[in-house]
């Protein structure tokens, strides 16, 4: 079984924090709309909380052709002084992308057309709404949240759970 795996890299702000969260979808077609008329084919049930550190988190593979498939990513940092922190995932160079109609804060779609089991793709998670920065005289760019990688993986049998305790 094929799963598109993604791994992500918070930076510990240099801000007081209280929390974050991730969310992520796929949607297919040409260059689909997210809105009330495009419903993702697959996405996260609800925002997944985001830590300072390393995460992965596995996707299953929709049943589709690679070069019809987007994929976003988008989340929230709530530092202990508000405002909120929007930020979204943006590709590295060569990789397409394109940002849906709605305003330069929606996530950018991001294709899926180069992703195959020995390339992944990858890029920066990045405030969009720069009305505070997270990092402060810390060697971090001011609205820097992290980074991002999507792989397409074959998994053989079912992870191991932290720590390696059995899942059964």
């Amino acid at each position: 079984m094929e799963v598109l795996r993604l791994t992500t890299i918070f930076l510990r702000p240099s801000v007081q924090f209280a929390e974050g969260s991730i969310e992520m979808a796929i949607y297919e077609g040409e260059r689909p709309n997210p809105g009330p008329d495009t419903s993702p084919i697959s996405q996260s049930p609800k925002p997944l909380p985001f830590n300072p550190g390393g995460q992965v988190i596995d996707l299953p593979l929709p049943d589709a052709a690679l070069d019809q498939l987007w994929f976003m990513v988008w989340g929230q940092v709530w530092p202990d002084t508000p405002p909120v922190c929007l930020f979204n995932a943006k590709p590295s160079s060569g990789t397409e992308a394109f940002h849906p109609p709605g305003g330069d804060d929606r996530p950018p779609m991001i294709s899926l057309a180069d992703i195959s089991a020995s390339n992944g793709i990858s890029g920066r998670l990045e405030v969009v709404n720069t009305s505070q920065p997270l990092h402060v005289d810390d060697g971090y760019p001011p609205y820097k949240v992290g980074y991002w990688a999507l792989d397409l993986v074959s998994v053989t049998s079912a992870p191991m759970a932290p720590g390696g305790l059995s899942t059964e």
